[in-house]
């Protein structure tokens, strides 16, 4: 059974350790390698070399989405990419979410914006989940991190989240109560229930990283 992050220690040798055993290491590296796909499609930032995991990982975020009745919303080509330098997967609702744009309210300045600062977003973000990838990868249950890696397993957490979130469609703090609430429900269905709970699982291991992260 999983045990979140404690701190362990302080200062320079503090520590972050966790309990995860290996069912949910390995679907948090194959979230986590979802997301790099997602970023990097065509392995262009990671030199062709796929992310570990990204194979099994291909419909992981969609079964999760099914068990809830929806769907992920994929990306809608856009003729217009080619002209502002911006990818054509920016219509992606997850992508815009981990790529924001720097002013919604003039879409020609956010497409300049994009231009200029998409692609190295994209590439620390990458690295940031290849190497969040790395250090669960190599962990057994018990999981003890030193606070590099244990802020980059936490920005990893926080693009999962936002990928998954809009992969099921929840935009407000009452949304993602309603799912919580699903997962709580006698009636509810067994896919719908696993969507609810690897969202809260996910929800509750940042957290408890970020708490104790928090000097």
């Amino acid at each position: 059974m999983a045990k979140g992050f404690r701190r362990k220690g302080r200062g320079s040798r503090a520590r972050y350790a966790a309990q995860l055993d290996a069912v949910e290491r390995r679907l948090l590296v194959t979230l986590l390698g979802q997301v790099a796909t997602l970023l990097d499609p065509d392995g262009s930032i990671s030199e062709g070399r796929s992310a570990p995991g990204a194979a099994v990982a291909e419909t992981t975020f969609d079964q999760i989405v099914a068990g809830l009745g929806g769907g992920p919303g994929g990306p809608a080509g856009d003729e217009s990419a080619s002209h502002t330098g911006v990818r054509p997967d920016h219509d992606d609702p997850a992508v815009a979410r981990l790529l924001p744009s720097g002013n919604v309210a003039d879409e020609e300045a956010a497409a300049e914006f994009r231009r200029f600062t998409e692609d190295s977003l994209r590439r620390r973000k990458v690295a940031g989940l290849r190497r969040a990838m790395a250090v669960l990868g190599g962990a057994d249950d018990r999981l003890e991190l030193g606070r590099d890696d244990a802020l980059a397993l936490l920005v990893a957490l926080t693009d999962v989240r936002l990928v998954l979130a809009s992969r099921l469609g929840l935009e407000t703090d009452e949304d993602a109560e309603r799912l919580h609430e699903v997962a709580l429900r006698d009636d509810t269905d067994e896919q719908a229930a696993q969507a609810a709970a690897v969202y809260d699982f996910l929800t509750w291991l940042q957290e408890t990283l970020a708490s104790c992260l928090t000097p």
